[in-house]
Formats: C-alpha cells, structure tokens, sequence
C-alpha cells in the first residue's frame, strides 16, 4: 500500500469515528496535563486529600474520589507524592476533551464540537485542575458521560435514557458535589423546549420521567447534601453578597474576558437565530449558575463550583460557528480570538505561573534548611510543612513539626512573640486579608519591628497574590 492510500485510510477510519482534525488537535493538546505532574507544590486542599483518603474521614461526598486517587497511589507503588496523587485527575482531564466531544454532538454538532474541545483542552483553568489532587476533573468527566446520554435520550424523546443521563451527571456529586447542581440547572433549561408548542409533546415523556426521578433523588440524596452543606457552612464559610461578588469575580478570572464575551455572543445568536438546542444550553449555564448564586449567600462559593458547567459554557461560545451565513474568514477569526490567547494562558501556567500556586514545597524546604535544631516554626497551612518534612505523614489537620499561624489560632503568634527560642514564620500577605483586623495589624506590626524578612518566594502572576515570605525573629 502506497504512503497515499495509507493516509486517505486512516482519515477514512477517524471520519468513521468522528474524529476530524480540531479533535486531534485537542488531543495533542490535552496531553500537556501530564507535563509536570510532580514540579508544582501541593496546596492545603490537596494535602487534605490525602488526609481524607488514607485516614477515611472525607464524608459521603468526595469520598469515592479520594479512594479512587489511594487505589491509584497503591497501584503506582504506593509512595504519596505529587506525581503519583494528581495522575487519576490529570488523566480524567484528559478523557474529559473526547467525551465533551462526544456528548453535546447531538445538539451542537461536530464543527462546534471540534472547536469547543479544543478550547477545553488549552484552558489554563482545565490544565490546573487536571493537575490537581482534587475530585474536580473526576466530577467533571462523569458528568459529560452522563450529559452525553441525556441529550440523546432528549433527542429521541426517550424518558427513561434521559432520566439515566441526568441521574449519572448528579451521580458525579459523589466525587464533588458541586456535580448535583449541574444537575439541576440540566433539569431546569428542559423548560426551553416546554415554552413551544412544537416542541412540548417531543419533550413530554423526558420530563414526567425527570419529575419523577428528581422527586425520588431529592428524598434520597437531599439530607445528604444538605448535610455537606451544613458541614461546609460549619468550617468557617461565610455566605452573602461577598460570597456571591467572589464567585463572580472568580469565575470572570478563570473563564477570561475573552470567553465570557464569546458568551454573550453565543447567548444572543441562539435567542435571535431561535435555535432551541442553542437556547438550552443557555438555559443550562443560566439555570446553574443562579442555583450557585443562590447557594452563595449560605456559604462561601467560588469559580471552582461552576467547573463541571465549563463545558457547556464553551459550547455556548463556539454557538455561532453553526450559522451558514458567517463567512469562512470571519469564523477562522472568531476561533483564533478565543483559542490563541487560552493557548498562551496555558504556556504561562506551564512557565512564569509555576502551576498557579504558592511555592510551599520550596518555602518550607528553605525554612528547615535554615533552622537551628530548637528553633520554632509557625506556619500558615502548617499541615503542608509536615507533609514535607516528615515523609509518610498524612494527617495534615494535625500537623507536629509546624505550628498553626492562621486567622483561627492567632494565639499562637502572640506566644512565639514573648518565646525565648527563635522562631520561623511562614507567611501568606494574602491570607492576612481574612484575619480579623485588629490580629491583622498586631501581626504586621510584629513582623515588620522584631522580625526580619529573610526570602520571598513570588509568583508572577497578574489578578491573584500567590506569594511566600519568609520571617525569622532572633532568640532572647
């Protein structure tokens, strides 16, 4: 067989598949979520992980993704490090890009479908979580699995394939339960197709069948929700009009200018153009993302809670790319607005942004390279220190080497001050803003008359202060 004929197979065989070339490039795109799986530094939640999934104490919710990333570690040899912890993650973002693909086919297909995975995969915010000890990519994936099945079942008008779809995407909670309100945000754009008459006996049986499936999860699944919830709100998280302005602003950060105007674009083409399948994906982003607003103000909330809508945020964005009437040189321009600069977000993630997050590994290594053998050691996320500095440790919550240096324990900073031993501490400047403003000012005062500033670890990042410093304050 000729070099020709070979080629003209293989695309043949991916045509087959619904494989074209935006997919591939998607692909080998998402491939860079297992690039520096293990440079970046842990941060408190991820060493919670750990906490949770080898001492079991993470709660209904969260805990199959925490058993499934131990389950990984032990089959990886066992040693609880980066690498290791973030793999399952890592590889959940990247199954996440073929099965966004594959779900929303139905409704947006495959010209979309081709762009918007590979927004997905060069989205800084996917390459994070993906590199991430945390349930979030896992949330997201099982969800798309589910989205996949619901819109072919609402295409086909069949109730209970639909019910099965919704039930797999709220399943996901069990791994974030941020997974159910994307589930009911799914369950109340259905209503899109009710407002029209040509649609709303096609869309009758799916609906009895979501009524009912809904009503049966919420006496099953609802006082476990609510419990997290009030387990949430009981850890210190404070709702109400700030909660809601930091998931906004959060969420602008995370999804960039550039796709929230891709947004709007998309929002309006489907309303105007009167694409009901553009409108529900609409009303699914709308329908979500006011349920989150709302839960807002009983706890704090934040962009992370709208991960599993990124997908259909994105299809939204790429809507316009459907009409026949964009001319070929304007959609080529539409799509490199919105993919050239995720693609640069995601060459500053891999380089100046050290994987947008705080230097701790490197911060806490300094501090006991540099310690005397009594010396103190006060820390903001304390428990980190430990998980560093004694291998094999997991309780993070009760850390032994490292003191607790936060807004909850500022008794602790008090003490070290009329201490006769030399004491170390680890600060966070952007934690300082969530102490409470008389320990705030006592601190800085503290640090800034008997202390001295020994090593700054920055992160050169514009929009979020992810920088370590380093203090140490003589003996008596």
């Amino acid at each position: 067989m000729s070099k020709e004929s070979a080629l003209r197979s293989i695309r043949a065989q991916l045509a087959r598949l619904g494989v074209g070339p935006w997919l591939l490039l998607a692909l080998a795109i998402g491939l860079l979520r297992f690039i520096y799986l293990d440079r970046w530094s842990m941060w408190y939640d991820e060493a919670l992980t750990v906490a949770d999934a080898w001492k079991g104490s993470g709660g209904r919710f969260h805990q199959v993704g925490y058993r499934a990333i131990h389950w990984v570690v032990e089959a990886m040899g066992g040693s609880i490090e980066e690498g290791s912890l973030r793999f399952l993650p890592a590889l959940a973002g990247f199954l996440a890009i073929p099965t966004c693909y594959w779900a929303f086919l139905p409704v947006a297909g495959p010209r979309r479908m081709g762009v918007a995975s590979a927004l997905l995969a060069a989205s800084s915010w996917q390459q994070y979580w993906s590199q991430n000890a945390r349930g979030y990519t896992m949330t997201e994936w099982v969800a798309l699995l589910g989205t996949g099945v619901f819109l072919r079942g609402l295409k086909k008008s069949n109730g209970p394939q639909t019910l099965v779809g919704l039930a797999v995407v709220g399943s996901s909670a069990f791994f974030h339960p941020h997974g159910a309100v994307l589930a009911v945000g799914m369950a109340l754009g259905m209503g899109v197709y009710l407002v029209h008459s040509a649609d709303r006996e096609r869309i009758k049986q799916p609906v009895r069948w979501v009524l009912a499936g809904g009503a049966v999860a919420l006496i099953l699944q609802g006082p476990g929700l609510l419990a997290a919830f009030q387990n949430y709100q009981s850890g210190g998280a404070q709702g109400g009009l700030g909660s809601l302005i930091h998931l906004i602003k959060s969420t602008a950060f995370f999804l960039t200018p550039v796709i929230g105007v891709g947004l709007w674009i998309g929002g309006l083409h489907a309303i105007f153009t009167g694409q009901r399948d553009g409108q529900f994906v609409l009303a699914v982003v709308l329908g979500t993302s006011a349920c989150l607003a709302l839960l807002s103000f009983f706890g704090m909330t934040s962009a992370q809670y709208l991960f599993g809508l990124h997908p259909w945020m994105l299809v939204l964005a790429v809507w316009p790319l459907g009409s026949l009437q964009m001319p070929r040189g304007v959609r080529w321009a539409y799509v490199a607005v919105m993919l050239l600069p995720s693609l640069a977000q995601l060459g500053l993630y891999s380089t100046v942004r050290m994987g947008e997050r705080p230097r701790w590994r490197e911060a806490y290594d300094y501090v006991w390279n540099h310690r005397a053998e009594h010396d103190l050691v006060l820390g903001m996320q304390a428990g980190l220190g430990d998980f560093y500095l004694d291998p094999g440790f997991v309780d993070v919550r009760q850390p032994r080497a490292v003191g607790w240096n936060d807004r909850t324990q500022p008794h602790n900073f008090r003490r070290a001050r009329r201490e006769l031993r030399p004491t170390w501490f680890v600060i966070r400047p952007a934690f300082l803003d969530l102490w409470k403003r008389e320990d705030r000012n006592e601190l800085r005062a503290f640090l800034a008359s008997e202390c001295y500033l020994q090593a700054r670890f920055p992160v050169n990042m514009e929009g979020r202060d992810l920088d370590l410093e380093i203090y140490f304050k003589p003996g008596l």
